[in-house]
């Protein structure tokens, strides 16, 4: 790992691959190695940035006046910090609140973006009760058991499933404190901004939980230049779930490809 300085926070990240570049945005209470399912391909193509953003992995604490635009300026001051004036962005989950963040802040400096399992406002009255829930289970669980609960939805036969299980196993933080702040902090609603992103956008969900697809389907919605792929059975973290089709169709996107018809794969409008 390498680190860099900014507004006093220690700022942990990876470089590894030739190409352009690439930067890869994590989620919440995960790292960097939340990508292991696309470092082998994507690095014979791209060059890939894999920061821990703050309060993850080998980076500073969240300050207690934390904002997703906090985390947001630190990839762009990690761009500059390396020189990097333009380049493709991928995040998923809370990662992809960070990149809508960026490119609203810092439009001119992405080229291409994608946004896997993001949200921005709730959905629905109960996507923003269950999240609430969520946040009190945090609060009272000891974060043994909050791994664990966060593993519960992959156990099973079914395919990604062991691999989806194994990966949060390996990449999810041991830091309740860290993790709860988090969850206490309310996602920006960038819902009405996002006419404002000039960037061509690949939006993907899957579908196995309603509320996650439907707040992929807000952003696509909102966003002037998006397609909107949604996996069938699929749910965040989508690049471990359903591997093989998450790769292809980033790299193809990236590449200015047509984007390719999958099994198991559904563009909306």
């Amino acid at each position: 790992m390498r680190f860099f300085i900014y507004r006093g926070g220690r700022i942990a990240y990876r470089l590894t691959g030739e190409g352009p570049p690439l930067l890869l945005l994590h989620g919440m209470g995960a790292n960097h190695r939340l990508f292991e399912p696309q470092i082998p391909e994507f690095s014979s193509r791209f060059h890939l940035i894999l920061p821990d953003m703050r309060g993850h992995g080998r980076s500073s604490p969240l300050p207690i006046d934390f904002t997703y635009e906090l985390l947001a300026e630190d990839m762009k001051a990690l761009l500059d910090h390396l020189e990097i004036p333009t380049c493709d962005i991928l995040g998923i989950s809370m990662g992809a609140i960070v990149a809508q963040a960026l490119a609203l802040a810092h439009g001119d400096r992405i080229r291409r973006l994608v946004l896997a399992d993001g949200y921005c406002q709730p959905p629905s009255r109960f996507a923003g009760f269950c999240y609430n829930f969520s946040t009190l289970v945090f609060r009272i669980l000891p974060i043994r058991w909050i791994k664990q609960l966060l593993t519960i939805p992959f156990r099973g036969s079914r395919p990604g499933y062991a691999r989806t299980r194994h990966l949060l196993q390996r990449c999810l933080t041991d830091d309740r404190a860290a993790l709860l702040r988090l969850k206490e902090k309310p996602p920006p609603d960038f819902t009405r901004l996002l006419h404002r992103i000039q960037s061509p956008t690949l939006v993907m969900a899957g579908d196995r939980l309603k509320w996650e697809l439907q707040s992929s389907r807000i952003i696509a919605q909102n966003l002037p230049d998006a397609r909107f792929a949604v996996f069938h059975g699929g749910c965040d973290p989508l690049n471990a779930m359903r591997t093989a089709p998450f790769n292809t169709l980033v790299t193809a996107f990236l590449d200015e490809k047509p984007l390719p018809s999958l099994p198991g794969v559904t563009f909306l409008h």
